[in-house]
């Protein structure tokens, strides 16, 4: 039987991070040895109790403080982490969080509730112990306040420790590329876009629509927020209309992609699924911002992860996605073409086929390098051109330069 500790080996997994010492900080198994504040606050909290309501700060103190993990910071040091994991998601979280020895949640709010302190407490709550099936919840409780707030976007999903503080900063989150985590996601939403039906021809529609809503600031601060579908669509079909309008795109080529988008997003088996499910539209919504985006904000990454996360996408509508009329180059390819001809800040690039962007996006990518800042916002409004006759393709090529800061 699998126990707890196959929990934690998941968690430092997804986290990318080590026991001891990290780039950015530390992490602290069960127990925290010679830190003066954490052990002090650790000892008020005591052995979980069976029974405490989150208000009651009288049953600390019995037996001993052990939580799954403690993390902290270099150079944010009156921030930390806190992790409570539990075996099964049936252990999760109860109904009045009250049950802190039993329950993830219930009990990483309990040790949080004594952390803060003297600290500004993010605290996470995983259960289960397979990446497929396994539950997180996050809490952000700043030092010496009464409540605490659950960051509803990281609901099933964990990141690495910095993205956490990117988090409740409100910073972009960013990570390096995977092209094991990208596969994964395009399988998983390709398989769960099939499950609701929608056509292979339009799910990479249905995914740059999100991206392109995503690309706005607005939509992306508020979404987790929207308590039902139809608020949902209105504010998706909102953000898409304005972000295409603000790169001054045509009335004629925002209707068809606003078009196409209603299409797909009126599919009624996606409606009907409860907003806090998985394969909801908040779930994708979620898995691009918060396993994709995060790649592509990534200031060192030149690798065009939209493009290579469409063709592991169409890879499964139809084999290789010839069927769709979609076939992408390989980045290898046009980064070996625009070296050839010798792209350069100063060049004017068009492609008169342009797909999806992929040759757009690599010339973009080297321009940008030789360039200093104050030469970006030229190359973007000005030297770069694409033209594509499908109004599908012409959408994600769209999507592709959007989120990439071209527009």
């Amino acid at each position: 039987m699998e126990n707890e500790r196959y929990t934690e080996d998941l968690v430092m997994k997804e986290m990318r991070s080590y026991l001891g010492k990290n780039d950015w900080g530390y992490i602290y198994p069960k127990t925290v040895e010679k830190h003066n504040k954490i052990t002090r606050c650790l000892q008020k909290a005591g052995g979980k109790p069976d029974i405490c309501d989150i208000k009651d700060y009288t049953k600390g103190g019995t037996g001993k403080a052990q939580p799954e993990y403690i993390i902290t910071f270099d150079e944010k040091l009156d921030t930390i982490i806190v992790v409570e994991c539990k075996r099964s998601i049936t252990y999760h979280r109860s109904e009045m969080l009250s049950q802190p020895k039993n329950y993830a949640v219930d009990g990483v709010l309990y040790y949080a509730k004594f952390l803060k302190e003297e600290y500004n407490v993010l605290a996470i709550a995983v259960s289960g112990t397979k990446k497929n099936n396994f539950k997180a919840t996050t809490f952000y409780w700043q030092k010496g306040q009464e409540y605490y707030i659950e960051y509803k976007k990281a609901t099933d999903i964990i990141l690495e420790p910095l993205n956490y503080l990117k988090m409740v900063n409100g910073e972009k989150i960013q990570k390096q590329f995977s092209l094991e985590e990208i596969r994964e996601t395009a399988i998983e939403m390709h398989n769960k876009l099939r499950e609701v039906k929608i056509t292979e021809k339009d799910k990479p529609i249905f995914i740059a629509g999100l991206l392109i809503a995503l690309s706005s600031d607005s939509f992306s601060d508020n979404y987790a927020n929207f308590n039902n579908f139809d608020i949902i669509i209105q504010n998706l079909n909102f953000a898409i209309i304005t972000k295409l309008k603000d790169n001054n795109m045509k009335i004629d080529k925002v209707e068809n992609i606003i078009n196409s988008f209603k299409r797909i997003a009126g599919n009624p088996k996606l409606r009907q699924i409860t907003l806090g499910q998985d394969n909801s539209i908040l779930w994708y919504i979620k898995e691009l911002e918060c396993k994709i985006k995060p790649m592509m904000n990534y200031s060192e990454s030149t690798i065009d992860v939209l493009s290579v996360f469409y063709h592991e996408f169409i890879k499964y509508s139809g084999g290789d996605g010839s069927g769709l009329g979609i076939v992408l180059t390989p980045q290898h390819i046009t980064e070996f073409m625009v070296d050839i001809v010798e792209v350069n800040k100063n060049s004017k690039v068009v492609d008169i086929c342009c797909g999806s962007g992929s040759f757009l996006v690599s010339a973009m990518v080297k321009m940008l390098k030789e360039a200093n800042p104050n030469e970006y916002q030229q190359i973007k409004n000005e030297q770069l051109y694409g033209i594509e006759l499908d109004n599908d393709l012409f959408t994600l090529a769209i999507a592709n330069m959007i989120v990439r800061g071209d527009g």
